[in-house]
């Protein structure tokens, strides 16, 4: 989709890789250096879906212009105040078992589309577990 995903934790990577330094095989599970991305000298950035933790035990993982939020809601355990949620325009917890938004069209994630696309939402369900059963979202080094 020419999406990508770069975070915080992709900076050890990065870092490393402009200091010329091998980082130790268990370091920077989910860091990946974009450099040669950045510069030009690959087409593909290294990575295009990033998992984010929502609250304790619930997560959430993003696909290009897709967000999976793998909980009834991404914001009910903060219980936001009503005045919050009008300003906001974000309304009421719509009783479904995930929240799937596509930000391209709804960047404020207030639309649960889950129902509408449910082949995406399983397909990024079975992403988001085999990341969780295999502890972490980056190839590994050999």
């Amino acid at each position: 989709t020419g999406y990508f995903q770069v975070t915080q934790v992709d900076l050890m990577a990065m870092f490393a890789a402009v200091a010329d330094f091998d980082l130790p095989h268990a370091a920077a599970a989910d860091s990946l250096d974009f450099h040669p991305w950045f510069r030009g000298e690959t087409q593909t950035p290294p990575r295009s879906t990033m998992v984010h933790k929502t609250h304790a035990n619930d997560y959430a993982i993003r696909d290009g212009d897709w967000v999976l939020v793998a909980a009834a809601s991404g914001y009910a355990s903060r219980k936001p105040p009503p005045a919050w949620q009008k300003k906001h325009q974000q309304g009421p917890d719509d009783g479904q078992p995930v929240e799937f938004s596509h930000l391209k069209t709804d960047p404020g994630q207030r639309h649960n589309v889950a129902s509408e696309h449910p082949d995406k939402v399983t397909q990024l369900q079975a992403v988001l577990e085999k990341i969780r059963q295999q502890g972490h979202s980056s190839p590994r080094p050999n």
